[in-house]
């Protein structure tokens, strides 16, 4: 995965990358495939979690993490 690919990627503060195969069934959801990785999104606790630590935003107080 290229820099550039992976910030795309990251854009979406609960979309990251995963080896195919290695997703979990009701934590994470498939959005994309590539012949190289697939896309998933954390849903639930882990989704919540990924959008309070997400180093891109700019809506919070980084002591809130």
């Amino acid at each position: 995965m290229t820099h550039g690919e992976y910030e795309v990627l990251r854009r979406v503060p609960t979309h990251f990358a995963v080896k195919s195969g290695h997703e979990i069934e009701g934590v994470e959801e498939i959005v994309d495939y590539t012949h190289r990785y697939v896309v998933v999104e954390k849903l639930g606790v882990g989704g919540l979690r990924a959008l309070k630590l997400d180093p891109r935003r700019r809506d919070g107080d980084p002591s809130d993490t």
